[in-house]
């Protein structure tokens, strides 16, 4: 085996490290599985959307595919937003791929063409990861690190440096022990209501609004716009929070 064969298979291993860790990011994607294809085959679907950013010299880019997409977004339609959506999966992805980068975060994110994004690292070490969700192929990361110098020897390592073994598939981390250090956005909610356009344009300072939650009803609390438990406003210090009465299941956060 050679140099950049042994290379290849780090690097493979690096990314389903990361893919992993973007599998505990995403709405319902429990039980799914991940494995190694080929940047040919990265797009799920033919109306699929892909956001990227760069880590360092390494790119990480998360394909989805239109329902998945739908389901990650954040934000009420038409100002739906993938970007922040995906914000989660890839600095896990990149949190887990430190070893190629050198630490540090994920850069600014951007939605990017799909078929630019399959086509990305073709002059380097690339690899793309399927998320599956009982064999359907529903996402793929994309990894992608610079080609060698030109003056590099043509054993040597396209990182610059040796990569260290890569642990078995079987012995990698679990996706939520990677995600301990990311942030994400928490949101307490009090109700809501719907409103004609018309009622909307006529409020005025002072004008009351009724919400769908009775008067000393618990408040919804969610992350990145998913329901995960419910509790009871306290004052904290002149400050507002929220003291936990109850956590919600998934399935539940779901259906919400």
């Amino acid at each position: 085996m050679t140099a950049i064969d042994t290379e290849a298979e780090q690097l493979a291993g690096y990314a389903l490290t990361a893919a992993q860790a973007v599998l505990g990011t995403l709405p319902g994607a429990e039980g799914w599985t991940v494995e190694v294809g080929d940047t040919a085959d990265a797009v799920p679907g033919s109306a699929a959307r892909a956001v990227i950013g760069q880590a360092g010299a390494v790119t990480v880019a998360l394909i989805l595919d239109a329902d998945l997409a739908r389901h990650v977004q954040v934000g009420p339609p038409p100002a739906d937003d993938l970007v922040e959506g995906c914000r989660a999966g890839l600095l896990a992805a990149a949190s887990a791929l430190d070893h190629l980068h050198g630490g540090g975060s994920v850069g600014e994110l951007t939605e990017a063409d799909v078929s630019a994004v399959a086509a990305r690292g073709t002059d380097g070490a690339a690899v793309a990861v399927r998320l599956l969700a009982d064999g359907a192929h529903r996402a793929t990361l994309v990894v992608g690190c610079p080609p060698p110098a030109a003056d590099d020897a043509p054993d040597a390592s396209p990182f610059g440096t040796e990569l260290p073994t890569v642990a078995p598939t079987s012995s990698l981390p679990s996706g939520l022990e990677l995600l301990h250090d990311v942030e994400m956005d928490v949101t307490a909610e009090l109700g809501r209501t719907r409103m004609a356009v018309r009622e909307i344009l006529e409020l005025v300072p002072g004008s009351v609004i009724e919400l769908d939650r009775a008067a000393g009803s618990p408040v919804d609390v969610l992350v990145n716009g998913t329901l995960i438990a419910r509790g009871e406003v306290v004052v904290i210090d002149e400050e507002f929070g929220i003291r936990i009465t109850d956590v919600i299941g998934h399935e539940e956060g779901r259906s919400r």
